[in-house]
Order: structure tokens, then sequence, then C-alpha cells
């Protein structure tokens, strides 16, 4: 189209929304064996859905999750009850990444998965522009912080988005009697409790729970706060703007690289 040659060495060929031929999917093979000097990227919308039964290059493409920078839905749609009617719709919107899926665990421990049901779980919003635009608030009222409760959703919506976006992939929620903990995620092999708050009051009943039952070796805790950190309750405090890089590495005194003591 430019009339010039194709420097198979300098140049970058883009296939875009190539969810709309997925021959061209196949063709990444051969540029891989026959024209491996040439730079090739493929992008597309909604893979999870149009690409489901087509031959994928295994071990020929590098893969790249693309997700927005970064709300629970309680009824998905008002007046339909049953998870049976509900689950291809919700298996739809989480193959098309609209949608993020957690199950609630009723048990700390590993794996996740052996104490999960299929129809007990939170959905999160995949983006928390999103978020307000559904739930009809006025962009004034989140810049000046002023939407009351519904803080919580939202502050929730980033952590949950901004683990998906890190490939935190092995999380959950978990629910045990009426203490409940926002997420639980593994660090090298241990469960830590993660708890949310939107605001800068940090006290939180059901992080306490969790530890005194499960005894982990650290939790943690977004909010408003500075980092810090609290040596007596193995406790780390992050600011919600830091979720893409929790965990911190640890000192060798217990505290978390690049915070204060008392958070302040």
């Amino acid at each position: 189209m430019l009339e010039a040659p194709i420097d198979r060495h300098a140049d970058l060929l883009v296939l875009d929304e190539i969810q709309q031929c997925p021959r061209a999917l196949t063709s990444l093979k051969y540029f891989s064996e026959k024209m491996p000097e040439l730079a090739v990227c493929a992008a597309g919308s909604l893979l999870g859905v149009h690409l489901g039964e087509c031959s994928f290059p295994v071990g020929k493409v590098d893969e790249l999750h693309m997700f927005p920078l970064t709300f629970v839905f309680k009824d998905v749609l008002p007046g339909i009850k049953g998870y049976e009617r509900m689950a291809g719709v919700i298996d739809w919107l989480e193959a098309s990444g609209l949608v993020i899926r957690l199950p609630i665990a009723n048990c700390g421990q590993l794996p996740f998965s052996a104490y999960t049901k299929e129809n007990a779980f939170k959905l999160f919003v995949f983006d928390v522009g999103i978020l307000g635009a559904l739930s009809r608030l006025p962009a004034k009222a989140v810049l000046d912080y002023d939407f009351g409760t519904y803080k919580g959703y939202y502050a929730e919506n980033v952590v949950a988005q901004t683990f998906r976006a890190g490939n935190r992939t092995n999380l959950a929620c978990w629910r045990e009697g009426a203490a409940e903990v926002e997420f639980i995620t593994d660090v090298d092999g241990a469960v830590v409790p993660v708890e949310v708050k939107s605001g800068w009051v940090t006290q939180a009943k059901s992080l306490r729970s969790f530890a005194d039952k499960y005894k982990p070796a650290f939790s943690a805790v977004f909010s408003g706060r500075n980092a810090g950190s609290d040596r007596s309750l193995a406790r780390h405090y992050y600011p919600l703007y830091l979720a893409s890089k929790f965990p911190l590495p640890v000192r060798a005194d217990g505290d978390a690289l690049g915070s204060d003591r008392n958070g302040a």
C-alpha cells in the first residue's frame, strides 16, 4: 500500500482485529518458522469468545493480555433468580473480558478450588469507569470523593482489576459465618488475606478473625493511608494505588520495603 519494501529486520507487521480471520491466527506459526526475523503483532477484541475453537499456534507466539487502567454484582439481572438461568450469560461476559469472576471460599487454605462452589462468587466490572457509567454516578461525585458507602465497591473493583491485570490468577474471596475478607491469594505458596478500605480507617475485624484462625505469615490492608506496617499484627498497609506492586519485598525486620512503621 505504501509502495515501499518491507524490511524484515526493522519493520513490524500488525494484524489487527484478528478475530475476524481465524486463519490469520494460524498463520503466525508459519511466520515463526519461515520468517522468524520479522516482528509480527496480532491484536483483537473478544478473542476468548471468537477464537474458542480455532487452531492456536502453541509455542509459536507470546501472549500479552491487555487490561484497562485500573463491584460487586449481587443481582446481575433484577428479578432473575437461579444460577442455572444466568450461567451462560455470565460465562460469556467473563470470556469476553467484561467481568471478573472470583469464587467465594469458605476456608482460608489451599487449594481454593476445594472450598468453593460454582454458584458462589463475586463479579467485578472490568473497568471502574464502566462501573461509574452503569451506576449512573456523576463524574463530579467521583472527583469529590462524595458518594457514601459506594466508595467501598469502587475500591474493591480497583484492587480486583489491578490484581487480575498483574496476572494474579490464584485469587478468591473468603467468607466463613459472619466474617468476610475481600480477597485471599497465595504468595510463595502461602495464603495471604487482603482487606480493602475506601477511606483512612483501617480497622478490620474480619481480617483479625482470619489471622486468629489460619495464622498467615502476614496480612494486607489497602486503603487511603500511606504505606506502613504493624509488626505486632504482622500486617502491611498499602495505599490503593500500589495494588499493582503487591506484595512489596519484606525486609529482615518484617516490614515491607518502602513503608513507614506507622503508615502515617
